[in-house]
């Protein structure tokens, strides 16, 4: 039933290619499924591409990502961390809530560099 699903979804987005919502949907099921392959990353580098301000898609991003950091490749964690760095400027409680919940914050602080709502984050004690 999974794969069928997946396999109805990449027909979805073959029409609408730039459908974030489809992408995310691809992303959740592939996490589900523990699938961490090509298509999972292209899943989360479109739906940042597509609609990075969308509180929703941030919030699966960061989670997702999160969740799955050390399965990641090198290419990844950026866009996780540049997807904390917009997601704390709409909703920080939620974004500081997934890092917590996931317990990343070292792992998110260390690539705080120039990010200043995140830089501010990993000031904070806690």
């Amino acid at each position: 039933a999974s794969q069928s699903a997946l396999t109805y979804l990449l027909k979805a987005i073959e029409r609408r290619p730039t459908d974030a919502s489809l992408w995310s949907q691809v992303l959740i099921l592939k996490y589900f499924l523990r699938q961490y392959d090509a298509q999972f990353i292209n899943a989360l580098k479109y739906m940042v591409v597509y609609d990075p301000w969308k509180p929703f898609m941030q919030q699966t991003v960061v989670n997702i990502g999160l969740a799955t950091w050390y399965q990641l490749p090198k290419t990844v964690p950026p866009i996780v961390i540049d997807t904390i760095e917009r997601g704390l400027q709409i909703q920080p409680k939620v974004i500081e809530e997934a890092i917590q919940k996931h317990r990343r914050k070292w792992v998110v602080c260390v690539h705080a560099g120039d990010k200043p709502k995140l830089a501010q984050l990993c000031q904070m004690t806690n």
